[in-house]
């Protein structure tokens, strides 16, 4: 049907001027779209925009040879719709293309360097991106771009595992938001603030605090993500009763937006804590459903993280073969995205693979050298997790002698990066 208006829009002449109005109006609709995508009407103009992307295509693909200031405008006023239903690579192509056609360095520029850094899977460009949107936003001394710059370099470098150099900027973006009485920026700094978990405590206070302000605002999408990513950090303290209503409220209302990606880590949280009930049967279900999910959405990264914890899960039920080929398989793809954290998880899973081997020599090695890595980027490991090792450590110390064991360690934390995975990877 789209074909044949095409063609009879095209014999009656005067395409250009219908296809400008056709730009116009969707830039019309993302304007007014754009505030709602965070209140309390969020799912109705969710809904509206699902319903018009294809038309919405139709704009962008006009705009890329017409109007690339109204393509921009379109993809960053309406980024959350395209996060929330599953189109973030979709999304990354649009501004991508947009960019390299935009001329102006304004602040809408700079902006949508930052939507894009966020949009695509290769971490590397993403991060330089995001630095130049950053330097562009402060150039142009635009408070509330700097601030959504700010929030998404350092987010993207705290995902990556870096918690020394990301959270200082997440706090920034924080407070700079807090100066400017934007209380969503604030709120949604706020919940990038979980990714340093080395206080739990103080974790947990933060997010209770942004949990607030997206309640206040009605933004589902905020409350949803507050509630898993709290629980989940309340699992790793060994409270496994109070995340079990935050996470059935968090899926009901991801469930409500459409949101696959949303859906999925809230399998995988749910997944964590069956795992630490010792529930593996429950965790690998969840782990291997939110893998489909999170392949439909798109959302390839966090594939990654469902696999190593599958890994895990093989470890714990005995499968040792399985656990160490997942593991090897997860460590090539943290370090294609350069996901340090991820990596040394990975790394920490064949150590103790090891230790069911009575492979105590490397063992020891490879958790010395985790210390060393994790001790680098700040990211030390959540309670439940150093349990876990410390156990492990326990076995290792009655296989070896304390001389033979401080020789090992040390050879340990003396291995680079290259070096520990050559390690775990020839085991």
């Amino acid at each position: 049907i789209r074909q044949y208006t095409r063609e009879k829009l095209l014999e009656a002449g005067d395409s250009e001027a219908v296809r400008d109005r056709h730009l116009a109006y969707f830039v019309k609709l993302a304007e007014q779209a754009e505030p709602e995508l965070y209140r309390a009407k969020q799912v109705f103009w969710l809904n509206k925009l699902e319903d018009e992307l294809d038309k919405l295509r139709i704009a962008l693909e006009w705009a890329l040879t017409s109007d690339i200031e109204s393509g921009l405008r379109i993809v960053v006023l309406a980024r959350q719709f395209w996060f929330s239903h599953g189109y973030a690579q979709e999304l990354g192509d649009w501004v991508w293309q947009l960019l390299e056609r935009h001329e102006t360095k304004n602040s809408l520029h700079a902006q949508a360097m930052a939507v894009y850094s966020t949009a695509t899977t290769d971490f590397s460009h993403a991060r330089m991106i995001a630095e130049q949107s950053l330097q562009l936003a402060r150039a142009l001394a635009d408070k509330e771009v700097e601030a959504y710059s700010l929030l998404h370099l350092g987010g993207l470098i705290a995902v990556q595992g870096d918690l020394k150099e990301g959270i200082p900027l997440v706090e920034q973006s924080r407070d700079l938001y807090r100066a400017l009485g934007n209380k969503l920026g604030e709120a949604s700094a706020m919940s990038w603030l979980v990714l340093n978990h080395n206080d739990l405590a103080q974790t947990k206070a933060i997010m209770l605090d942004a949990l607030r302000l997206f309640r206040e605002l009605g933004t589902l999408s905020g409350i949803a993500n507050c509630l898993s990513l709290l629980a989940h950090r309340v699992i790793w303290t060994g409270d496994f009763s109070s995340p079990v209503p935050w996470l059935d409220e968090a899926m009901a209302i991801y469930r409500q937006l459409g949101d696959e990606a949303g859906q999925a880590d809230t399998l995988d949280i749910q997944g964590s804590l069956a795992y630490w009930l010792g529930n593996y049967q429950q965790a690998r279900k969840c782990y291997e459903e939110a893998v489909v999910l999170f392949e439909k959405a798109g959302s390839y990264w966090m594939i990654s993280w469902s696999h190593v914890n599958l890994a895990y899960v093989a470890l714990r039920q005995g499968d040792l073969p399985k656990a160490k080929e997942l593991f090897k398989v997860c460590i090539q793809r943290f370090q294609k995205t350069d996901t340090i954290i991820g990596t040394i998880y990975a790394v920490e899973g064949i150590a103790s693979i090891d230790v069911n081997l009575t492979h105590s020599d490397r063992a020891a090695q490879l958790f010395a050298w985790a210390d060393v890595a994790r001790e680098m980027i700040g990211d030390h490991r959540p309670p439940l997790e150093q349990q876990s090792v410390e156990r492990d450590l326990a076995v290792i110390h009655s296989q070896l002698s304390d001389v033979e064991f401080e020789r090992l360690s040390a050879q340990g934390r003396s291995l680079t990066l290259e070096q520990a995975i050559a390690l775990a990877m020839e085991s």
